[in-house]
């Protein structure tokens, strides 16, 4: 993930660097006018962005453990989605899966402070 927007990404997200997050689509979308695009990667150009107070993203922040643990057994949406280069396998997804969770769950508990201290105006 990339910030694209560093102010932003850094005051929304804090550091990203290095944080492999999660992701279970193949859709994309544009961000609406006017907003700031915040992430970018390889291959989802618009990962997220802020719109005044207002946040989007294209990854899940709520990862658990356990929800790594049961993406890795649908089997069939892996090998659905087998083609495109953003798909892990079973093994690439529980890979390091502790520490990336832990990672995962650090910049959600920034981005929540984040957006809570935004509820104050």
């Amino acid at each position: 993930m990339h910030p694209t927007h560093t102010q932003a990404s850094q005051e929304w997200f804090g550091d990203t660097l290095g944080v492999e997050f999660m992701h279970w689509h193949s859709e994309n979308f544009s961000i609406p006018e006017r907003a700031v695009r915040l992430l970018s990667n390889e291959h989802c150009h618009n990962q997220a962005f802020a719109s005044g107070k207002h946040l989007g993203m294209q990854f899940h922040l709520e990862m658990t453990e356990a929800m790594v643990q049961q993406w890795s057994e649908q089997q069939e949406e892996l090998t659905r989605w087998q083609h495109l280069p953003s798909v892990q396998n079973r093994e690439q997804l529980l890979h390091r899966h502790t520490s990336r969770v832990a990672a995962i769950n650090r910049v959600a508990d920034h981005v929540y402070g984040r957006w809570i201290q935004g509820l104050a105006h």
